[in-house]
This record gives structure tokens, sequence and C-alpha cells, in this order.
């Protein structure tokens, strides 16, 4: 019978008695012997436990360490138990007192039934005491457990146990203390959180802003859960000083301990910036040292050279953050850059069965080892490394002879079996699966073909970069994906999409160089082809390509390109001199580039404005179109002149579609003011209306507010003249996407390219998205008129509102599909609700103030206007004004609330195939 008496349990699993628990007259006195020849078990109990229960405490201590160490048998012959010490008692010397008392008795929350944790339980003592550096790095890497979950302890020599006072001091040694790593190395600095927080429950852990579901779930050994609590682990010291002060045993300013978690090689910029920012460029006042704890390999997959490429660009970004670091403190002193390099833990039984062989035991020895070479040969004396393996309890060296031990014949052969099913199953899946993908993707296609419709004599990548542009853009089968829009992504398809339609090896057979023989213009490139030969539907989207390569160069104005990932980023992302605070980039993104790797990452609008308005052959309609973006874009940068200029442009290209008429055109618009000339608004067309609108919204926004209003005006004259549609109140035709049939149809049978729009060179007619821009128009006169009349102003804005609910409602009734048309007229409403309650409020506070004023002056006194009546009139039309107001404001509120129903419809959901349209 043997055991290891430690004081809790023995080798049968049954509880022996603590010391303390055993029962003893106080009054005997007997002389321990440890050479001695006990008779019994109980005897030599009774024996030890006197000893406990002295009043000598040194010497308690050695004989608990001494029964700790001793392993006693219980000889059958003699019936005897003899006793023997396999390691040496530590010394007799008062600094060895901490690593023989268990130092968590004074902790918080100890003895707690959660967290039984002793000092003890981790280290026992032993001596001699290792007295090198080196020779305490080979002791710790050499060292283990004698059993699982048994103390550990070192090899040939023994290290110190240190009190948190002994912490505390080691640390205020050095200037700053940074670790870098992973997961590993935030246990690390979380175990010593708990030594300077003296903390055994939440001593690694931000408990000071903790729920209650979190002080549970985090408590005592669980406050290292990877998954549950690394979130509100203590990653350094200044938080503990600034939130829980009281519970840092150093002092506040003593220690400063900080961790800069960098996972993996290549190493990520802002996380390099981050560890730069923990260095002071100037040596510190205090004269104190750094020191760096560096832990890394499990998140490269034990990638030597990863590590090693890891290690040097953290030491260099180390270096070049902090010049002094690379040169010694001083001639008759050290470094100033003391480094320390842990190699991950061993694997342990919790290990996933899919990384035991790249990370694994036999894995883990042999990083190890090659780390400790690189490391002495590539930094000699100035980098040490430390081997953690405290988990296995023994050290296999794993080959094939060893796996065959494990394997039988049977296992063998049911494994080839099960290999061979599988590779004749893969035989007959994939084909399966790439033919039904093949399958689905032109299924796809066929949709967005409805949705999209591509001219019949274009090439097939040609149709397939259009529909990907569109589906990126706003594809209606995944509308609630697209509320980010990757618009560099966007943006090169484009200008793929215009490449092949510019060839006439490809999709740009016909097209002619523009008849006025200049090809090229300075700063901005090519003009505009001669498309007039090319067919209508080819025309139409051509156009459309050009119009969203140009709203592509409007959103990446600004940015640039990396060219070595050939991403965009917004240029303030960007790390480089030039810019020296860089916003960080959304998380999930690719990280930041450097400046030295980047360049614009798209054209200039204007290059794809200019092409749209020397292109021959588009019509008045969709050249007015790019005008009009052209100018509205110069506007948002600031140009107006020049915008001015294009807005005079797009009246031009307006007027030269007016039908043939004995009227000259400045009888119908005079091209100077771009107001319309009363009596002519028979001969306006919609383009004309649409380029004396943006006029008008031109000079408003510039604060020409006196030449933006006859404009407005002149313009609500005319539309308020058009003929009457007669089919205003029929929906158009709805293209039946639930026509299964037509569906699969369309795979054999092209379906029919829709008809071509109107060109804007025709009067139009009075219909329901006709009366939406002139409820759009009325509310651009509200909102003028305000801000000298504001009761005119009102009222003009009220009436808008009205007359846009109006038309919504009408349009719901009719069963119409909100389309552009109808989100005009829902954006008509929502700010057209928006200003009448910005108005009402402004008028409202005017009559509250005077009404205020008004009862101020009659708390005063009576003046002369009392005694003839003046003053009560007045008194009551102030009341009656603010009382006004007030109602005013509860029917907008009233208003916003019967039409919120009408600002959030859309189309009906359409499926087919598992794809969805939400528009």
């Amino acid at each position: 019978m043997s055991g290891m008496l430690t004081g809790r349990y023995s080798d049968d699993a049954s509880r022996r008695p603590y010391l303390h628990e055993v029962p003893i007259n106080e009054t005997e006195e007997r002389t321990f012997d440890h050479h001695a020849t006990l008779t019994s078990p109980s005897d030599m109990t009774v024996q030890i436990t006197r000893l406990i229960r002295s009043k000598t405490t040194p010497y308690k201590i050695l004989v608990w360490l001494q029964l700790a160490h001793t392993k006693y048998h219980f000889n059958s012959n003699s019936s005897n138990i003899v006793a023997a010490l396999p390691f040496a008692l530590p010394e007799a010397l008062p600094h060895r007192i901490p690593d023989m008392t268990n130092t968590f008795t004074q902790y918080k929350h100890y003895g707690s039934p959660r967290c039984t944790i002793s000092s003890l339980d981790l280290h026992l003592p032993f001596s001699p005491l290792c007295t090198s550096r080196s020779e305490l790095l080979k002791a710790l890497a050499g060292g283990g457990r004698i059993g699982i979950d048994a103390p550990f302890l070192p090899r040939g020599c023994d290290m110190r146990w240190f009190s948190t006072a002994e912490v505390c001091e080691v640390l205020s040694r050095f200037e700053k203390v940074i670790v870098v790593g992973d997961s590993m190395m935030r246990h690390v600095v979380g175990a010593i959180n708990v030594l300077l927080r003296e903390d055994l429950g939440y001593g690694a852990v931000t408990d000071w802003n903790f729920s209650e579901k979190e002080k549970e779930e985090c408590f005592c050994n669980h406050q290292f859960d990877v998954k549950a609590c690394s979130l509100q682990g203590i990653y350094k010291t200044t938080d503990v000083e600034k939130h829980d002060p009281e519970s840092l045993r150093c002092g506040v300013g003593k220690v400063d301990l900080v961790i800069e978690v960098m996972l993996r090689f290549p190493l990520v910029p802002t996380e390099l910036a981050r560890f730069r920012e923990l260095l002071s460029p100037t040596p510190p006042d205090s004269g104190r040292p750094y020191a760096f704890v560096f832990g890394h390999g499990l998140w490269n997959n034990l990638d030597l050279q990863a590590t090693l490429s890891w290690l040097q660009g953290v030491s260099e970004n180390a270096i070049q953050a902090a010049p002094y670091l690379s040169s010694p403190m001083s001639p008759q002193t050290s470094s100033r850059f003391h480094r320390l390099f842990l190699t991950p833990n061993a694997a342990g039984p919790a290990k996933p069965d899919e990384w035991i062989f790249s990370q694994g035991d036999k894995a883990l020895q042999g990083f190890e080892d090659s780390v400790r070479e690189e490391v002495r040969e590539r930094y000699g004396g100035e980098l040490e490394t430390l081997v953690p393996f405290l988990e296995a309890t023994y050290r296999l060296p794993f080959n094939s002879a060893v796996l065959n031990r494990f394997v039988s014949n049977e296992a063998k052969a049911r494994w080839r079996e099960k290999s061979r099913r599988l590779v004749r199953l893969q035989i007959y899946l994939v084909p399966f699966l790439i033919c039904a993908w093949i399958f689905d993707l032109g299924i796809n296609q066929v949709v967005l073909d409805r949705f999209y419709p591509t001219p019949r004599e274009w090439s097939l990548w040609s149709v397939w970069a259009y529909h990907d542009a569109k589906a990126l853009e706003k594809d209606p089968t995944k509308f609630f994906e697209n509320f980010y829009i990757d618009w560099g992504k966007l943006g090169d398809i484009y200008v793929y999409l215009l490449s092949r339609l510019e060839d006439v090896k490809i999709d740009g057979a016909g097209l002619k160089e523009p008849a006025e023989g200049k090809t090229f213009i300075s700063d901005i490139g090519r003009t505009g082809y001669d498309v007039s030969t090319k067919s209508e539907p080819w025309r139409r989207r051509y156009h459309d390509t050009l119009m969203g390569a140009a709203k592509a160069a409007e959103r990446l104005d600004g940015w640039v390109r990396d060219r070595t990932r050939d991403i965009c980023f917004p240029s303030d992302a960007v790390i480089g001199p030039s810019n020296p605070r860089p916003k960080p980039v959304p998380h999930g993104k690719p990280s930041a580039p450097k400046e030295e790797d980047c360049e614009p990452a798209f054209a200039s609008p204007e290059v794809y404005y200019i092409k749209i308005l020397t292109t021959t052959g588009f019509t008045n309609g969709q050249r007015l179109d790019a005008a009009l973006a052209y100018a509205d874009w110069l506007d948002f940068k600031g140009m107006t002149s020049t915008a001015a200029d294009l807005y005079s442009w797009s009246m031009s290209i307006a007027a030269s579609g007016l039908p043939s008429s004995p009227k000259p055109t400045s009888s119908i618009i005079d091209f100077s003011t771009g107001i319309l000339q009363p009596g002519a608004d028979s001969c306006v067309t919609a383009n004309l209306l649409r380029a004396s609108s943006a006029l008008a919204v031109h000079k408003a926004r510039t604060g020409d507010l006196k030449s933006a209003l006859p404009i407005f005006l002149s313009v609500l004259r005319a539309r308020r003249s058009l003929s009457a549609d007669p089919n205003a109140l029929t929906p158009p035709p709805k293209r039946d996407y639930h026509d299964v049939w037509l569906n699969w149809k369309s795979l054999v049978v092209p379906y029919p390219f829709p008809p071509a729009p109107p060109t804007g060179d025709e009067p139009p007619l009075r219909s329901l998205p006709e009366v939406c821009e002139e409820a759009g128009i009325m509310a651009y006169i509200g909102e003028i008129l305000f801000a000298s009349n504001s009761e005119m102003g009102l009222g003009w804005t009220r009436d808008a509102v009205e007359k846009a609910e109006q038309v919504l409602w009408l349009m719901r009734d009719n069963k119409f599909a909100l389309g552009e048309e109808g989100e005009r007229c829902q954006e008509c409403v929502e700010v057209g609700i928006e200003n009448w309650m910005s108005m009402v409020r402004a008028v409202t506070k005017e009559a509250e103030r005077k009404r205020v004023e008004q009862e101020e002056r009659r708390k005063v006194g009576r003046g002369w206007g009392d005694w003839i009546g003046w003053s009560g009139d007045k008194e009551q039309k102030v009341e009656e004004e603010a009382k006004k107001w007030r109602n005013e404001q509860r029917e907008v509120e009233l208003v916003a609330q019967r039409v919120k129903p009408l600002l959030f419809e859309r189309v009906s959901t359409v499926n087919l195939g598992g794809l969805r349209e939400n528009t």
C-alpha cells in the first residue's frame, strides 16, 4: 500500500482526514524523526499532527512539506512504514516561506465552494533554487507534472513562488511589460492580474462592469473561458487603475502590464499601429527598460517560417517606434529591449481531433525544438525562449509503428472499403453538382433578363456582365442584401462591359468615329462614338452602361485602389505619411492599405458624362439625363459656376427637340432666365420641363431665390395646362413573373425586348406621375415663399402634401405598381410633411413668444391703450394666433400618421426557382 499524503485524497479515492481533524491530546509531546520507522499509519499521523499544531510556524511548514514530499511504503513483512524523500526539502530561509504556504488564503473569494484552488496545487517547492536565468528557463522547459492535474515541478532546480508584493516589485522594475500573442498569452496576462489584484474569482476579468449573468458564468476558473469570457478580459492594468484602483495591490502607477493581441502572420496593419502606440518615441524619464513577452504558433498552424517572420516583424516595428531599444541603457548596463518568447502549450485531451496531426504533441515538440534553435542562431542571447509544455503527463514519440498498434486489420479493411465507396460517390456526385450549378446559373440569368433585358446581338459575356452589374447595384431578387454595394467591383464590371461594347471585334461592330474628327479632349479622354447605325436596344443599354459607370465613378471619387490586392478603400483609411490618423476599416473587411501601394480607384465621372454628351445617336432625353446628372455632381462638388454652364447646355439640349413651329424658340423659353413663356404651354416638351425645373433647383440651392421662384411658377403653370391623359387611372400592364410556363419558355424563346421609352421631345400628358411632379414643384415654391411670407409658404406646402397624398391613394386603389414614379411621390409626401412640420413649429414658436411678451406687459401694469380698449383686442388676436398654429401642428401630426401606410408599400414578392424579388 502506498500513496501520496498531500492532505487531499488517497489512491483508493476515499478521503483521508485533514491533519487538523485528527483527534489528539494537545498535552502530548513527542519528537518526530523522519528517519524513524513508524509502527502504523495512525502513529505517523499523530506524530505529524502534534508538530503541525505546535507554535513554531517555520517548523510546521517544513513538517508539512516533508509530508508532501515523502513517499511512504508499507512493509508487509514488518508491518512498518518506511519514509523516503524523492526531493530535497526547500531551504529553511525566510524568502522560501511563500513557496511553502498557500498564498491564496488572503485572496478575495478564496474558500468559495466553486473556487477551492490552492497555490500548493500549482507548485510544490524543493531545493535547490535555480541560480541563473538560463538555468531557470531550462528547468521550466524540462519540468512537468507527476500525474494529471498534479503540481508543476521544474527539472533539476526549483523556482520561486512570489507573493503579490514580490510580483509588484519585479514588474515595477520595467517601464512597461508588453505581452504580444494569442489567447494563450491572454491567459498568461489574466493569471498575472489575478496575482496583482489578489482575486481568485474575478482577478483576470473586468468585473466592475459585469452583469449578474456574467458574474455567474465568469467566476474563478471560468474567467479564462475563451468563448464566454474572453472579451471581458483585462488587457491593460491602466483599465484597472481607472475603474477599480483599490483592487490593484501594487498601487496606482507602479505597474504597467498590457497585452496586444496579434494572432497570425502576415501582420495586420491596424494591430501594428496599436502596438507602436504602446512605445514612447523617446527614452522614458524613469530610465527603466521595456520587457516584451511574445507568444505565437497555433494561428499559423505551427508554421516555423511564419512564426519567425511574425517575431521579426513585431521586433522591427518595436525598434522603428522606439529606436533607443536597439542600444544599451549605458555602457555598464544591459539593453532596454528584454524579450522572452513562449511556444504553445501541449495539446491536451480536449484538442479537437482534426488538429491532432498538425498541432498535436509530436508537431508541438518539433516546432518547439526548431524555434529554440532558430532563435538562438538569429538572436543569440538577446531573446530567450520558454517551452510551457505543461498539460501532457509524458511524451510519446509518434510514428507509423505507434499508429499501427491502435489500428487492427479489420479496421484497415473497413476504412479501405469506405474510401472506395466515397470515391465512387464522388465520381457520380461531383458531375451532378456541377451540372446543377450550371443549370442554376442559367435559370438566374433568365430571371435577371426578365428584369433587365439585353439586346439579342450582345455576346454571352456582355450579357453576363450587364446582369452582374445590375444584380450588384439593385438586384430585386436580393433586395435586403443590397444595403451595402461594392462600388469598386461594380465600376470594374461596367468598365469591362464598356470595353466589350466599344470593341469592333466583339460587340461594337458598326461603331463609327465622330463626324467632327476630334476623338480626344484634354484632361478628360476619348469622346463619344457615332452609334446611329446600332439598334435602339443596343443604344439604350449602351447608355445605361455609361450612366452606371458614371454613377460608380461618383461614389468612388476620393477613393484609392490597393494595387497589391485590387481592393478599393476610402482615402481617409490609407496608412501613410499624408494621413497620420487613418480611420479604421469596418469589422470583417480587409485591412487598410499602405500609401505606397495605392492609386486612384476610378476615372472621373466627367469622363463618362462627356462621352454620352458627345455621342451621336442618343436621344435628347438620354443626353439630358447625362447633362443633368453631371451638373448635379458639379453642384455637389461646389463648382457652381461650371454647373450653371451645364444647366444652360441642358436647356439647349431640351430646346433642340422642340417640335417645328412658326414661333421662334425664344417665344417658348427665355434662355437667359430659364422661364417658360406664357401662352406657349402647348409647345412645351417633357425635356424642357425637366431642364427648367433642374435650373430652378440649382438657383435655389445657390441662394438665388428671386430667380428660382419665377422659373418654378412658370413650370407649374405649364404643367397645369397639360392635356389630360385618358388612361391616367389605368395601371400599366404588369409582367407576370409568376407564370412558370413563361419562365421555362424563356430558356428556349428569348423574352421580347421592351418597347422604346419616350424621347422627351413630345408634350407630356397629365398623368398621375406628372401630378406628383407638380406637387414637388409646389413644395419648392412653398419653401421659397416661407422665407418672406410664412402663411403663404405654409399654404403652398400644405397643398403640395395633399396633392401627393391623393395621387398615392389613387395609385393604391387602382393597383399601380410603385415604381420610380411612385417612389418620387412617396419622397414628395415625406419631404413635404417634414417641411410643413418645421414651418409650423417655427411660426408656433414665434406666436408663443408674442403671447408670453403680452402676458409680461400685462403684469407690469395697464397702459394708456388699455383705457381705450386697444390692448384687449390685441391680446385676443395674439391668443387666437397661437391657438391656430397649435391646431395646425396637431393637423400635421395626424396627416403624418395617416400617410404612414403609403410610405412603406412595395411591389409583392415574386418567386421562381428559389429566387425572390423584393422591390
